[in-house]
């Protein structure tokens, strides 16, 4: 009764015409929060979040068909009054992006009010979504429950800790709802304690993350035959999670003749700063531009990737520097941090997590991870852990 009364009230007609390619899906609808306003990049944003949003929507387009495939998204904007009170709905590049009051809570709220009409309207056989919020699932699982017919699979990337304030609430939200997605056809989690801690039935498939065609491209054009700069780069937040303060702490200790070069920034910059004076082999070049970034790893020979439990819940989120770390031609060291993939390690310099076997291991195994070692990996990862692999997985789970 419910659902007569919605399509009368929508007009909505099913086209009864067979389909036109050999594609099975009519109509597929990619639900992400992505921009394309480089002024946002790093500060409602994460620019490499946003990267793997637009490559999702394009594989799925690629895998589907361009022509029955919408974007629609949340504009990732500050709330109010740091952002506009109302964030208006305009298509940008193919993208719908829906309008919605911009107050904390509301902003949620409205959005997924214009996404469930939306979906009404449109009508789609798939509807895919890219992380989890709370009033979000909630009118996700009501149009499931109308249309139970309708496939519905969600990545959920990243699950945030509670912090202070209206965001608090929002984050203890999204962290409730997961339960929520039970009801969908497929979950996409980053590891398996997400649908184990929010106890979620629906079949999973493991996504820790991926490698997106822009991160490959870049590498791809810097030649990696060249000779390394033999240093050490490290990209990413400067906060303890990422190992900054254990890395900086121990670096003047190790007494190697390897410069540590340190892109970034957060709330131990001025440590880092610090330690610049102090031992003239750390250098800091600030937070710059992402491209140039990749440029200094492309000529150097070591990369490092660190991730700890210090104020975060690592189980629920992977680190995105580590899949860019894959695609370069330079050797990475990392800590075995919780949901390292094990088949990853064999091409990693794995160090303790206190870092006491940094120096020894780059001194005695720094060498044996050469061009060819490295480009092995690099065609591993490039096989099996970009998203159009796992676009691919997806589609072919829900077929």
């Amino acid at each position: 009764m419910i659902r007569r009364y919605i399509n009368i009230m929508f007009k909505i007609e099913r086209d009864a015409s067979p389909m036109h390619t050999h594609k099975r899906y009519k109509k597929v609808v990619f639900v992400a929060s992505l921009s394309f306003n480089r002024w946002l990049s790093g500060n409602a944003y994460s620019e490499g979040a946003n990267q793997v949003q637009l490559e999702i929507a394009e594989k799925i387009a690629n895998e589907v068909d361009s022509e029955n495939v919408d974007t629609v998204s949340m504009m990732p904007i500050e709330a109010f009054p740091r952002g506009l009170l109302f964030s208006r709905g305009i298509v940008e590049k193919k993208v719908r992006q829906i309008g919605f009051l911009n107050l904390p809570l509301l902003k949620h709220f409205t959005f997924s009010l214009g996404l469930f009409f939306y979906l009404v309207r449109v009508r789609p056989d798939l509807v895919v979504i890219y992380n989890s919020f709370f009033f979000q699932n909630l009118v996700l699982r009501i149009y499931k429950f109308l249309w139970p017919e309708q496939k519905i699979a969600i990545f959920v990337q990243d699950v945030l800790p509670v912090g202070r304030g209206f965001r608090s609430i929002q984050r203890f939200l999204d962290k409730k709802s997961l339960s929520l997605t039970s009801a969908f056809d497929l979950v996409l989690p980053i590891s398996e304690y997400v649908t184990n801690d929010f106890n979620i039935t629906a079949p999973s498939l493991i996504i820790r993350g991926g490698i997106t065609k822009k991160i490959i491209d870049r590498f791809s054009r810097k030649a990696s035959n060249n000779k390394k700069i033999r240093r050490v780069v490290f990209a990413g937040a400067l906060e303890s999670h990422n190992g900054v303060d254990r890395l900086i702490n121990i670096w003047p200790k190790l007494n190697l003749d390897i410069e540590l070069h340190v892109f970034g920034k957060g709330s131990l910059e001025s440590k880092v700063l610090a330690a610049t004076k102090n031992f003239p082999k750390i250098k800091y070049h600030g937070f710059i531009d992402h491209d140039a970034i990749q440029a200094f790893v492309a000529d150097s020979e070591f990369v490092i990737v660190l991730r700890y439990d210090s104020n975060i819940e690592s189980k629920y989120f992977f680190p995105s520097k580590f899949w860019e770390a894959m695609a370069s031609h330079a050797t990475v060291i990392c800590n075995a941090f919780i949901c390292f993939p094990d088949d990853l390690k064999k091409f990693c310099l794995m160090v303790d997590d206190d870092l006491s076997n940094l120096g020894a291991e780059l001194e005695k195994n720094g060498d044996k991870f050469d061009q060819e070692t490295n480009t092995l990996r690099r065609n591993y990862v490039i096989g099996n852990c970009t998203w159009a692999a796992h676009i691919k997985r997806m589609l072919s789970h829900l077929e």
